[in-house]
């Protein structure tokens, strides 16, 4: 098959998937890695750098070609794409005007269709949800013109992971497990020993995400030190060392993120009052655009909740335990602008809590979890609670996880939620067990601590059989569009 593969890594490991892919016999003709990797890059394929894609400039082998923009047609028909593209800007593009921002998504357009016009691939390969603005747009193109994807997501439950076809659909051996288990009986005990193993973890006290337990790492006071050290020279260097200075006064000592938020606050609702736990995804990233849809807009998904909220109903909501402690830090950004907070504290019936506020007790003391996506819905789920799913998160099939599209839609379940719904543990079993049959145990990210024991080489050839496999299943048959 003709592939195009979109891995960004320059590591010595990508070596294994290369060979891979052509010891099965597939031609490689697109190839998207980083500056430094050319190395890896098979002969004849097409060589384009991840971050001069991400800037919108084309590969050097396209560098002198002139590709036609995109119709008024195509256009139109992308609208939705448009929409989640320009909120995924909101990485590395913060500072550009929305006209700009959307002349270069219709330069991306523009670009990626007449790439797949000459190059006619049969199947594009992604390491994750594309979320990278120049992948998304590819990735929405080749749904369109039903060239088969294949992706993957990790679920943190243990190490295991999963493949996706269409990142909204989500996994169909998944699904097709589900639907195996969903009369049977399944017991802890039915589960593989790293699943049990994980359950137990979510007893007792707060479980906290290896991903948080990372990224808390950058505040560590060295950690911040060696890089206010490393900024600092940097500055010195370039020339610019009073202009960034300024710039941290105003961002520590001038209004910020954190003062708006902390002056907006209240304590959390007494026992007696029922409410349901809003937690903010962490801003810009992929959890929420594009696996968010048209809820990457937190708020919006806020006043839907908030609307239908039965009487005496509140809504809880909690920044991320991150979202001040990297990339923006506590300066207003375009993911979080000055008077974001004070928005959703003007929404009625809606309650903002300091950022310090337990998610393990409103999770428990909520009666819902509300999210786009994210850990919370999950362990929610784990200890009975429904979750009003407004996004495309990889336990989307669970039993208990309802799909929110209208304040209507989010009215009708939550009356059911304050008739005493819940999620029985044997439905949560039966769901792992299905997970335990239709995941990999694949480990990709590097702060899985003890799941991740492998070589990267281990993991690239094992995260290659399953490429192949799947590719082996596709053949050389077209998927239906936007299937």
């Amino acid at each position: 098959m003709k592939l195009m593969v979109m891995w960004t890594s320059k590591e010595p490991e990508i070596r294994v998937l290369t060979k891979t892919l052509q010891d099965e016999g597939h031609e490689i003709v697109y190839w998207v890695g980083m500056y430094g990797g050319e190395e890896y890059c098979p002969p004849g394929a097409i060589f384009h750098d991840h971050y001069d894609a991400w800037e919108g400039k084309p590969a050097p082998a396209y560098a002198d070609e002139v590709f036609a923009p995109p119709s008024a047609e195509l256009i139109g028909e992308m609208r939705e794409v448009e929409a989640i593209t320009l909120t995924m800007m909101n990485k590395r593009f913060d500072t550009v005007s929305v006209d700009e921002r959307r002349h270069i998504y219709y330069s991306m357009l523009g670009y990626w269709s007449g790439v797949l016009d000459r190059l006619k691939p049969e199947a594009i390969l992604f390491p994750s949800v594309p979320h990278t603005v120049y992948n998304y747009v590819l990735y929405e193109l080749a749904r369109k013109r039903g060239i088969a994807t294949t992706m993957f997501e990790q679920s943190w439950v243990s190490d295991r992971l999963l493949m996706y076809r269409d990142f909204k659909h989500g996994s169909r051996e998944l699904q097709a497990a589900i639907e195996k288990y969903k009369n049977k009986t399944v017991q802890e005990a039915d589960l593989s020993e790293d699943l049990q193993k994980y359950l137990r973890t979510q007893e007792g006290k707060e479980p906290v995400p290896g991903y948080v337990t990372e990224q808390r790492k950058t505040g560590l006071p060295i950690v911040k030190l060696k890089a206010w050290v490393r900024g600092t020279l940097s500055a010195v260097s370039r020339g610019v060392f009073l202009e960034e200075l300024l710039r941290f006064v105003r961002k520590y000592f001038g209004a910020n993120l954190k003062k708006e938020y902390s002056g907006l606050t209240s304590s959390v609702p007494a026992q007696d009052v029922p409410f349901v736990y809003i937690p903010l995804s962490f801003q810009p990233e992929r959890t929420s655009s594009p696996q968010g849809g048209l809820y990457v807009d937190q708020i919006l998904m806020i006043e839907t909740v908030a609307a239908a909220l039965p009487d005496g109903w509140k809504a809880v909501v909690k920044e991320h335990p991150v979202q001040w402690s990297i990339r923006s830090s506590v300066a207003f950004s375009s993911a979080r602008y000055s008077g974001y907070y004070a928005r959703i504290a003007r929404i009625p019936n809606v309650v903002l809590v300091p950022i310090e506020t337990s998610s393990f007790t409103l999770m428990t003391r909520g009666r819902a979890v509300a999210a786009s996506s994210g850990t919370a819905g999950w362990e929610g789920l784990l200890r009975g609670k429904p979750m009003l799913n407004f996004g495309y998160p990889w336990y989307r099939d669970c039993p208990g996880v309802f799909r929110m599209s209208s304040a209507d839609s989010c009215r009708e379940t939550l009356r059911k939620i304050a008739g005493g719904l819940s999620v029985p543990r044997s439905d949560v079993l039966r769901f792992l067990k299905s997970l335990d049959e239709a995941s990999y145990h694949i480990c990709t990210e590097s702060f899985m601590g003890e799941f991740n024991t492998r070589t990267p080489e281990e993991t690239m050839r094992l995260v290659s059989d399953v490429i192949v496999r799947e590719l082996s299943s596709v053949g050389g048959a077209r998927v239906s569009p936007e299937a």
